[in-house]
């Protein structure tokens, strides 16, 4: 029987880092396309601005959306991730495009999946999906089948995993785990938060996201993250997942402040924040055995990008404010005997992340 992308890619995680990609809303910006290009032909008319809704693009200029996914692929990324973070019924339906929701995934789905066709190695697909309050369904529908309609669009339409990304609380990270697991496909869990002492995030603390973990970390789940967490914060984040979780582990971090409407983007020299992903890889006992047989970690760190690249300084993005200019990702094995969940392929966004 064929191997399936994802299995391939269990695969090489067994035995090397992963690649993943990364920003695709800072990316969209990159192209500085206009609010006619955003509304194209389909949305001539409409009554609101659509320009920084970026996932509207894939109703628009799917061309566009398919080059960001072609340019990870030709960086490396064993995975990509479709452009479907703020794609769900209620975020289309408050942008006036809800009649569309459908053939947004779809096409978001096919974006990802005509990039990976060019490629000439194994790449899987994440399935992108929003946890926070920004991204509810729509009032008056149930919050875990509206998800289960987000879902299972993206896993009919192909992808071979589902990546929930901003998980903050129990109140919405329950249901869409619950519906994530239903699909069948592997599922990772995106936690988001700062540190106490970080009173410029609006996010909530590490010991409270703690404690949602704690709830919501089961062993069906194929993989977690710290992710749209400032760098100054991921170490006191991965450091409290771990002590909840031994199965594969990734971090992409932001560096920058929310200034409404924008997300204003802060200068990190590639030099500290590479100190930074060393204090990361210090969680992981038995670095030196990474090479190994055995060992505990396999871990992934990309540079920040330039102020002259998406999410330098200045830059930003309406659509869900957050940028993810690093990532982490590491593979949790025991001696010989993998973990219950060592199997599971994992997803980032490495330059920062604005959609």
């Amino acid at each position: 029987m064929p191997k399936t992308a994802a299995t391939r890619l269990r695969e090489l995680l067994a035995s090397r880092i992963l690649v993943l990609d990364g920003a695709i809303g800072t990316m969209l910006q990159r192209q500085r396309l206009s609010e006619e290009d955003f509304r194209g032909e389909r949305f001539r008319d409409h009554a609101r601005l659509l320009q920084g809704d970026n996932d509207v693009l894939c109703l628009t200029r799917p061309d566009v959306v398919e080059g960001v996914h072609r340019a990870y692929l030709d960086a490396g990324a064993d995975v990509i991730t479709t452009n479907t973070f703020m794609s769900g019924p209620g975020p289309m339906d408050r942008a006036g495009a809800g009649d569309h929701f459908v053939l947004g995934i779809r096409n978001a789905a096919r974006a990802a999946m005509e990039a990976v066709q060019s490629s000439d190695r194994p790449v899987a697909i994440a399935g992108s999906m929003s946890c926070r309050a920004w991204a509810e369904p729509r009032a008056g529908r149930g919050l875990r089948d509206e998800y289960a309609r987000q879902i299972d669009l993206l896993a009919e339409s192909g992808v071979d995993l589902i990546a929930l990304e901003m998980v903050t609380d129990e109140a919405h990270g329950a249901p869409a785990l619950e519906a994530a697991l239903a699909s069948g496909l592997p599922v990772w869990v995106g936690f988001s938060m700062r540190r106490a002492a970080n009173a410029d995030e609006t996010l909530p603390t590490v010991d409270e996201v703690r404690a949602v973990a704690g709830r919501l970390i089961v062993s069906e789940v194929d993989a977690v993250t710290v992710m749209h967490t400032d760098v100054l914060d991921a170490s006191d984040g991965l450091a409290a997942i771990r002590k909840l979780w031994d199965g594969p582990l990734g971090v992409y971090p932001h560096h920058g402040v929310w200034s409404a409407p924008n997300w204003t983007y802060l200068d990190m020299e590639p030099s500290e924040l590479g100190r930074h992903a060393g204090a990361w890889l210090d969680l992981w006992p038995d670095r030196a055995s990474r090479r190994g047989a055995s060992g505990r970690g396999w871990p992934l760190v990309r540079r920040r990008p330039t102020p002259n690249e998406p999410g330098g300084r200045g830059k930003s993005c309406r659509q869900c404010k957050r940028c993810h200019p690093a990532t982490l990702l590491t593979r949790a094995r025991q001696s010989g005997k993998a973990s219950p969940n060592a199997s599971a392929v994992d997803q980032n966004a490495s330059s920062s992340h604005g959609s």
